[in-house]
């Protein structure tokens, strides 16, 4: 594996993994070709550093994402693109103040497998990369979704024709055209 730093990569990455190296904490680095590199700097300040290099303050945007999401802990980042990244636990803490979270771009997630010899996932993604997560499968897809929700929020609204309008419209109708005969059936087995 050879040593890259992040900002190299910014338009490629779509994995960050917390490392332990002989010289420390160090952060493997995903990118959407199949390679891997490695940066010496912890997880944190890689993912800083990313975020920085879209001029994205980290912040504001973890303040913005726990109010569309309505949740508090382990959120995901985004990237312009957009590209929704989201944790996943990926090693054990050694020391204190460890960080054991990853992160993995929600888009080229393609399945998650459970691993039951060593009781950890494994999760697959859509460039034949496998990721080590030890989270559990459920948690996992709880992340996902969470990152596909975020994902579709901030994906612009597309260009609605007029055909779609109609179609959408006449299923509302005939929704509510079900519910009245549903009433009247029940209306009538009554008397």
């Amino acid at each position: 594996m050879s040593f890259v730093r992040v900002e190299d990569w910014r338009d490629q990455v779509i994995g960050l993994k917390p490392l332990y190296t002989d010289t420390g904490n160090a952060t493997q680095i995903i990118n959407a070709s199949g390679d891997t590199g490695l940066d010496r700097r912890v997880i944190t300040t890689v993912q800083a550093a990313l975020a920085r290099a879209f001029a994205v303050d980290l912040k504001a945007q973890h303040d913005h994402i726990r109010a569309i999401l309505k949740r508090k802990s382990l959120l995901p980042f985004y990237l312009p693109g957009p590209r929704v990244f989201i944790p996943l636990k990926m090693r054990q803490a050694i020391a204190v103040n460890d960080s054991t979270y990853g992160y993995i771009d929600v888009s080229f997630i393609d399945k998650v497998v459970r691993d039951e010899e060593k009781n950890t996932c494994i999760v697959e993604l859509t460039t034949g990369q496998k990721v080590e997560v030890l989270s559990n499968r459920t948690t996992i897809i709880s992340s996902q979704h969470l990152g596909q929700e975020l994902l579709a929020y901030l994906q612009p609204p597309g260009n609605v024709s007029g055909e779609d309008e109609i179609i959408k419209s006449v299923t509302i109708i005939l929704s509510y055209f079900n519910r009245i005969q549903d009433q009247l059936t029940r209306i009538e087995r009554r008397l």
